[in-house]
């Protein structure tokens, strides 16, 4: 928040009380900054002032301000409880006993019953990122194990009832999108794996596109087996093999890890440099291609020359990387083509984070309610867009936001909000 304070005196265009000849004029205003502490959720009563005739007995109450609304629990409530729980992971027990202390008490249903509604305004948005996504020209998958206590309940009854289920994992699946410079955060949490939940996406992409890249690690799972994709290795994992066995090979380990520093270093010099996809192509080509190169036949010698034990831990790191050479070189070959699986990484912290804090989902439709909160939040936040702000935006226009959701996503919602406040409303004189 920024307020401004005026001189109390003095005013632009004054004559000057130091020299009485000069007029003055604005400069850039000083800068005093003081921070403060408040709670999560705040109450504030209101107390409209009630007035009987002593003689007929009528009551008179002020008026209400329109602008306190009829609702117990604003937007913003609504707003912050969703944030704390799907963007920074607080359990809701610890959330209720900690307002509690603060002597504002907002029990665990009360959160639920808020949360919903902050999942109904931003249903709408979130079914558009997926449309969105869909068309986008790269995307980034994996997994994170999680737990839905109705599904495990599901399992112990098939077990109890001498049934064999096909599927018993459980996993959150996050996805990043980059279409038209954006870059969409999604969660999918249930029994499929991240290639059939790219699948799912993937059949919302218009025809006529070109077939999208993909990045991931080494597991089959993670490639759909429907909708074509150019795939990618993260070429991270492949280092991450090696580096694990540091201890027992030095020598053999700092060599790899040397050579693929170089190539990570390239990455970040064409980034910093703001090279296109085909100039950054070119450049990897140039100065990274000789090290993968040298790295390869090295690989190779050490196999073939029986330098390494095939089934020895330098053995097995080198057979990863051989055995997936093609996809993790991929970057030497097409433009746009990212090095590692980072991005993704990054974002499943977020899944990890609420599974370590609150262990499980109760159930499907409520792991649901997370995937779009999480989804929604993450999105925002990688926008640049204040996450608590943007929630807020969504209840209070919930119905706009249905009608028309793709003009309240993160990065153009601003642009919606003024061109509302600028729009007369309809039946206005002009």
């Amino acid at each position: 928040m920024r307020l401004h304070l005026p001189h109390k005196t003095l005013k632009k265009g004054m004559r000057c009380p130091g020299c009485d000849r000069g007029k003055l004029c604005s400069l850039s205003s000083g800068k005093l900054l003081r921070i403060a502490a408040i709670s999560p959720l705040e109450a504030t009563l209101h107390q409209p002032e009630r007035l009987r005739c002593a003689t007929c007995g009528e009551v008179y109450t002020a008026e209400v301000p329109a602008e306190i609304g009829s609702e117990k629990y604003d937007a913003s409530a609504c707003a912050m409880v969703s944030l704390l729980r799907y963007g920074y992971g607080m359990p809701m027990n610890r959330m209720a006993h900690f307002q509690k202390s603060l002597g504002v008490p907002l029990g665990v249903g009360t959160q639920w019953e808020l949360i919903e509604r902050s999942e109904k305004a931003c249903r709408p948005v979130f079914d558009g990122l997926l449309q969105a996504a869909a068309q986008g020209e790269l995307f980034h998958n994996d997994d994170t194990p999680t737990k839905i206590l109705s599904l495990m309940g599901e399992q112990k009854q098939a077990r109890a009832n001498g049934e064999v289920l096909e599927r018993t994992g459980m996993f959150t699946t996050g996805i990043v999108a980059m279409a038209e410079k954006h870059k969409i955060m999604l969660f999918l949490s249930g029994r499929n794996h991240a290639g059939e939940n790219l699948d799912k996406i993937l059949a919302r992409r218009e025809n006529g596109q070109e077939i999208p890249l993909q990045m991931c690690d080494g597991l089959s799972r993670n490639e759909p087996s429907e909708s074509p994709t150019v795939v990618a290795n993260c070429l991270t994992h492949g280092r991450r093999a090696f580096y694990d066995v540091y201890s027992a090979f030095p020598d053999q380990v700092k060599f790899v890890i040397g050579l693929l520093r170089d190539v990570y270093r390239h990455d970040a010099i064409a980034k910093k440099k703001g090279l296109s996809a085909d100039e950054r192509l070119r450049f990897h080509q140039e100065k990274s291609a000789p090290l993968m190169d040298q790295l390869k036949g090295w690989m190779e010698n050490q196999i073939v020359e029986k330098k390494a034990e095939p089934n020895s831990s330098l053995g097995k790191a080198i057979h990863y990387m051989r055995s997936r050479w093609e996809k993790m070189t991929l970057f030497l070959r097409v433009p746009g083509v990212p090095l590692t699986n980072d991005e993704c990484e990054r974002l499943l912290k977020t899944a990890i984070r609420h599974r370590n804090n609150s262990l499980f989902y109760k159930t499907e439709p409520g792991a649901r309610i997370g995937d779009v909160l999480m989804s929604v939040i993450q999105t925002a936040t990688q926008s640049e867009i204040n996450p608590f702000h943007y929630l807020t935006t969504l209840l209070k226009h919930r119905t706009a936001v249905a009608v028309n959701p793709n003009q309240w996503f993160p990065w153009n919602y601003e642009k919606t909000m003024s061109h509302l406040e600028t729009t007369p409303p309809a039946g206005a004189s002009p």
